[in-house]
């Protein structure tokens, strides 16, 4: 019964992001809830109270990741037991895809983006040292990908260390991603090395919003 029920809850997190045919029982599940937030917490509760397999750590994960800020800390917790449990599951795709002058495989671009939603939640609880160390672990899995280097940079602007976002960024432009300009990487680093120049140009310092800095 429970595969059934993790079989529904995935329909039901998919359906939210527009993936596949939805099924008429699951479209009446998903009339049945006032909102995408109840849809998405229903696909949460139909993975158990204790989520175990790597397709319900997926689920869960990525529904409290959809769920947005309130479930943050939520977000991180099955996100870090997702990858506890190998960042990957059966449905995901398992193969080498030739895009030319680079390889992207699957398996590795899924965990990627694993470690960046990681990354991305840490930074929303001012967690940047373990979102540089997310960012980091995306980076090497798919590093053709600027956003990732360009994550890794922003975490060390939000610890105001400037110079070594620029330094870090700067370093990628001896890249073969960079030269020739593979998925748009050399737009994105410039883009973001000019961001950085202006800051540092302008004396920016980085405050978090909301944010009660406890005495250490």
């Amino acid at each position: 019964e429970s595969d059934i029920n993790t079989d529904i809850a995935l329909q039901l997190y998919e359906s939210q992001n527009g993936v596949g045919e939805v099924a008429p029982n699951i479209q009446c599940l998903i009339n049945s809830c006032q909102n995408r937030q109840e849809v998405l917490l229903k696909a949460i509760q139909l993975c158990g109270d204790e989520p175990m397999t790597a397709k319900q750590l997926y689920i869960v994960s990525h529904c409290y990741v959809s769920l947005g800020a309130k479930y943050r800390q939520k977000a991180i917790e099955y996100l870090e037991k997702y990858i506890s449990a190998g960042a990957t599951w059966s449905g995901i795709q398992n193969s080498v895809i030739n895009m030319g002058n680079y390889n992207v495989n699957q398996l590795e671009a899924h965990r990627a983006s694993v470690y960046n939603c990681l990354g991305k939640a840490l930074e929303g609880e001012y967690e940047f040292e373990k979102a540089e160390q997310a960012y980091l672990k995306a980076e090497v899995l798919e590093p053709y990908f600027a956003t990732y280097s360009v994550n890794v940079a922003n975490t060390y602007i939000k610890r105001n260390d400037l110079d070594k976002a620029l330094q870090y960024l700067q370093a990628k432009c001896k890249s073969v991603y960079y030269t020739q300009n593979i998925n748009n990487y050399q737009n994105l680093i410039d883009r973001a090395l000019k961001d950085i120049s202006e800051k540092i140009d302008s004396g920016y310092v980085y405050r978090p919003h909301n944010k009660k800095i406890c005495a250490q």
